[in-house]
């Protein structure tokens, strides 16, 4: 805005009401720009969840563990001699 140049009443709502309809196309836009990024987001992690559970269809199912051995209890000797 120059200020050597004051400016009426009607120009001044005028360049108001064009600032605020700028800013709401912008919000429009970056809105739909947000909304596009999530869509492509979630179809991309659909996409590898997919590739991932058929690579682990694939791969040999690994072989049970056996059960670890039970492990003796040790007594406290000053304790077992009272």
């Amino acid at each position: 805005m120059n200020d050597s140049h004051p400016q009426s009443a009607a120009a001044r709502k005028a360049n108001r009401h064009f600032r605020k309809e700028a800013s709401e196309r912008e919000g429009v836009a970056a809105l739909a720009e947000y909304r596009a990024d999530q869509t492509a987001l979630l179809e991309k992690t659909a996409r590898l969840r997919e590739l991932r559970l058929a690579r682990d269809a694939a791969l040999p199912k690994p072989a049970p563990k056996a059960a670890p051995k039970a492990k003796r209890k040790t007594v406290c000797r000053a304790l077992s001699s009272r």
